[in-house]
Order: structure tokens, then sequence, then C-alpha cells
């Protein structure tokens, strides 16, 4: 099974911060993570030229912002975390460009997982959403302002790579955990013929298409060393040309409440997969978590 023994949990000091502390609640017992770290990212405090040493002696030689946020941070998780749960908390207070120093936080040390909130309005925040996924080394749980946390019908996208089988296999996690979670693979067929630029349509697939696509995705289970019985499988058209869009509109149309997606690393290609895949997807995604998993030394 799948172990996310360190957890990174980035905090804004808004209200989102009681979802991302239940989250890290909801993973912590679920994978046995060993310790847990919550950090907030001070932006840079920068005055005007001249205007600095102008306004200097206005702010209290004796007050310390950073233990200020700690102990708010440290009410919270006291207030939303399950004290039951033993392993180690750490709080770090940091203060710079958020990007950079989230992304440093969370590769060093290693994070296995990051969780990281995803408002509707967001301001900066969606750029550093997106720049996370891009370059931290581990998984990253993409956490909705207003979104259950239950994972009871979680969604996996399949493209028959190791990082479909590597995302099934962690939903099966939550599956052992929960016998009723449903789990629902789909493949999205993007096969657009010529006529496609011409009239804006599909042409017609090849009578008994799905059944053949999932008779094609069952095998590609089972040579995963996965359970077959305990997945249902399922393949639908790219009717909306955008694979990203598809599956979150197959996400509501099933009632799924969370979505698992493999990622590949950071190559050169790599980075245009998930550019074009996964991290639109979490663009688009407003009302699910999503969960970005990738492949240990493919990175």
């Amino acid at each position: 099974m799948t172990h996310f023994k360190n957890i990174l949990v980035a905090l804004d000091l808004t209200k989102m911060d009681k979802q991302l502390i239940k989250a890290s609640e909801i993973m912590a017992r679920q994978f046995r993570a060993s310790s847990i770290r919550f950090v907030h990212v001070i932006p840079s405090f920068v005055l005007p030229d001249g205007v600095d040493m102008a306004l200097k002696d206005i702010f209290s030689p004796s007050y310390q912002i950073d233990l200020s946020i700690e102990k708010e941070i440290r009410e919270e998780i006291k207030a939303n975390f399950d004290k039951t749960i033993k392993l180690d908390k750490h709080i770090e207070v940091k203060e710079g460009p958020t990007a950079t120093l989230l992304e440093q936080a969370s590769n060093t040390p290693y994070a296995d997982l990051v969780i990281v909130g995803r408002k509707k309005i967001s301001g900066h925040s969606g750029s550093t959403a997106k720049s996370l996924a891009r370059k931290v080394k581990g998984a990253v749980l993409f956490v909705p302002e207003n979104s259950g946390l239950g994972f009871n019908h979680i969604l996996v996208p399949v493209d028959f790579s190791i990082y479909s089988q590597k995302a099934l296999s962690l939903a099966l996690a939550f599956q052992k955990s929960n016998p009723s979670t449903t789990i629902t693979a789909v493949h999205v067929i993007d096969y657009p013929p010529n006529a496609l630029y011409l009239t804006g349509q599909y042409g017609l697939l090849a009578p008994g298409w799905k059944k053949k696509v999932i008779g094609v995705m069952q095998h590609f289970i089972q040579q995963a060393g996965l359970k077959t019985e305990n997945i249902q499988v399922d393949s639908i058209k790219n009717d909306n040309f955008n694979i990203s869009a598809q599956i979150a509109e197959h996400a509501k149309k099933i009632g799924a409440d969370a979505i698992i997606m493999g990622a590949r690393g950071h190559s050169g290609l790599d980075d245009i997969f998930l550019g074009s895949v996964t991290e639109k997807l979490v663009a688009l995604e407003e009302d699910l978590p999503v969960l970005i998993v990738r492949i240990e030394g493919n990175l």
C-alpha cells in the first residue's frame, strides 16, 4: 500500500485553512503518516525606495509576526485535527516569494504529499497551485474551498500508462479502508478523424467500440496486478474536444466526489503532458478534490 509518511500543508490564514487541516487529518489517518508540516509564507514586505527609512519607527520592534501567526495556526490545528492521531506536527512560518518557498519546503526535506487550497476566486493562489503542480516531487492534493472530503466515489482517468496504474492503486487503498467506496476508471477516446476539422463533429466509431475499450482497460488493470471486480470500468468520447473538461463533466455526471490522476515527472515532454491534461483539470475542477500522483524514480 502507498504510504504518505511526510505531509506538507500550505496554509494562508483564511477560512480555507480549516478545510486543509481536515484534509491532512484524513490523509494522515488513511496512509499512516509519521509527520505533518503546516507551512505559511508571509509575502515579502517591501516599501518604495526612500519610504522605508521614514516609516521604520512606526513598527514595534517587539512585535514578532511569525510568532503571532504560529500561535494562530496552532489554535486552528487544535480545533480541527483529531488529537487521537499520533504523529509529529510542525509549524513553519517563512517570508518571501510564496511559490518558491513552498516548492523548497516541499522538496527539502522531501514531502510525499503536498496539500494546497483551490479557491474559485484565488488572486495569486491559482498561480501558486499551478507552480506547485509542476515542480514538487511528491503527490499534490488540491482541495476546493467548499468541497467534501469523503472519497466515497473516486474517478480515475486512465491513459494506459504506469501513472494510471499508480492512481488506481491509490484509489484501491481508499477502498480497502472503506469497502463501500466506489472506484470508476474511465478512458477518454480522443479520436478526431479528418472530418472533425470541417464539421466540428466526430465521425462514427466502429460498432462495439465501448465494449472493446472496456475489455482493453480490464486487461490493463489485471496486468497491473489489481482486482478488476473492485473497479467500475467505462469509456467515453471526447465530445468537448477537451479531455480535461470531459473528465470534469463525467465526474459530475456519475456523482464522483474525488478524482485521482497520475501525472508524469519533470522532463520536457512530461511538462507538456502535465500542462495539457492534468494541470488543466486542476484549473477546471472547482468542486472536487483532485489528487495528483507521480511515480517514485520518474520525477
